[in-house]
C-alpha cells in the first residue's frame, strides 16, 4: 500500500482557513493517529518533502510537525532511513489510558537518579553574593 493510500485511510486533512497553523494541524492529526494505534511503532512515515507534496503544504510546515513529534518522543529518525513511529508512542498511549500502580523506572533506578541529580539547571547564584 502506498502512502497516498495511507493518507486517504488516515484522513489527514489540512484546512488552510483554520486559525490553527498548518504545522499544528498536522502535528495534532499525526499525534492522534499514533496514540490511537492507527500508526504502529516502527511504521515509516514519508519524507518531509513527500508529505508536503501530498498534502499541498510547505515543507517547513511538514518539518515543524515532524520536529514537534520527535521532541515529544512519538517519532524517531534513523540516519539515511527516514522518520518512524517510536515504540515510545505506544507506551504513551497505554500510559494515558490507564494509571500506573508501580513507581516510575527512574525513581527505582539508581542510574536514573544519578542522571537526574546531575542535571545542571543554571548558574549557582550563591557564587555571586
Amino acid at each position: 500500500m502506498s502512502f497516498e493510500d495511507d493518507l486517504a485511510t488516515l484522513s489527514i486533512t489540512i484546512d488552510a482557513s483554520d486559525r490553527l497553523p498548518i504545522y499544528q494541524q498536522l502535528t495534532g492529526q499525526v499525534r492522534q493517529r499514533i496514540l490511537s494505534g492507527r500508526l504502529s511503532p516502527g511504521e515509516q512515515l514519508p519524507s518531509s518533502r513527500k508529505l508536503a507534496q501530498l498534502l499541498g503544504i510547505s515543507r517547513t510546515s511538514a518539518l515543524s510537525a515532524y520536529d514537534q513529534l520527535i521532541a515529544e518522543g512519538l517519532l524517531v529518525t534513523r540516519p539515511a532511513a527516514g522518520v518512524f513511529v517510536s515504540a515510545l508512542g505506544s507506551d504513551v498511549a497505554s500510559a494515558g489510558s490507564q494509571p500506573s500502580s508501580t513507581p516510575s523506572a527512574l525513581s527505582s533506578d539508581k542510574t536514573g537518579a544519578a542522571l537526574l541529580g546531575g542535571f545542571d539547571s543554571g548558574p549557582d547564584v550563591d557564587l555571586f553574593l
